[in-house]
C-alpha cells in the first residue's frame, strides 16, 4: 500500500477514531498513517480483520538508527544516542535519568559538515533504564523536512532499499 499524497510504501495502520471509523471497520476500510508524510487517510483491506491486541500507542514506526544527541532544557545539558526515530519521536539511550513527563530540547547531531537538526521541544514519554521515549512537540517546517528526509534514509538502509 502506497500513501495517496506522497506515494510512498510506508504506512501503518492507525488508531481508529469516532463511531464513523468502527463502523467502516466492519467493511474492511481501516485508518492508515503514512510514516513519511504524515498524511492520514483510509483505505479498504479485504480480509484483514481487526485483531483485538494490545494497544499500540504509537501512530508512527520508529527506525533502528545509531545517532549522536545532545539533551538541554535540564539542569545542564546531557549527550546520549537516538537509537531509535521516527518523524515523531524517538528513543534515547542516555545516563542521565529523566523525568516523565519532561520537556527537553533535543539535537540530532550529524556527520562531520551535516548541519544538527534541532528540535526545540520533545516531551519524555517513557522511562526505562538508561532508555527514555520522547515525543517531539515542537519542530519548525525546515527541521521537519529534514527529519522526514532522515527517516527516509534509515528505513531505506533498514529495509534495503525496499520502502
Amino acid at each position: 500500500m502506497t500513501c495517496p499524497q506522497c506515494h510512498r510504501g510506508f504506512v501503518r495502520r492507525s488508531h481508529r477514531t469516532g463511531s464513523a471509523e468502527l463502523l467502516l471497520s466492519f467493511v474492511y476500510v481501516y485508518p492508515f498513517r503514512c510514516q513519511f508524510c504524515d498524511h492520514r487517510f483510509r483505505a479498504w483491506q479485504p480480509g484483514l480483520r481487526d485483531t483485538r491486541q494490545t494497544p499500540e500507542r504509537r501512530e508512527y514506526d520508529r527506525i533502528r538508527a545509531d545517532i549522536p544527541v545532545r539533551l538541554s532544557g535540564l539542569p545542564g545539558s546531557a549527550r546520549g544516542r537516538a537509537v531509535e526515530l521516527s518523524i515523531n519521536g524517538c528513543t534515547v539511550n542516555t545516563d542521565v535519568m529523566l523525568a516523565d513527563g519532561a520537556q527537553v530540547e533535543v539535537t540530532l547531531e550529524g556527520g562531520p559538515g551535516v548541519r544538527p537538526i534541532i528540535v526545540p521541544a520533545a516531551v519524555v514519554h517513557s522511562i526505562r533504564a538508561g532508555t527514555a521515549g520522547l515525543v517531539f512537540t515542537e519542530l519548525g517546517a525546515t527541521e521537519r523536512e529534514r527529519l522526514r528526509r532522515l527517516v527516509q534514509d534509515l528505513a531505506a538502509r533498514v529495509s534495503g532499499g525496499r520502502r
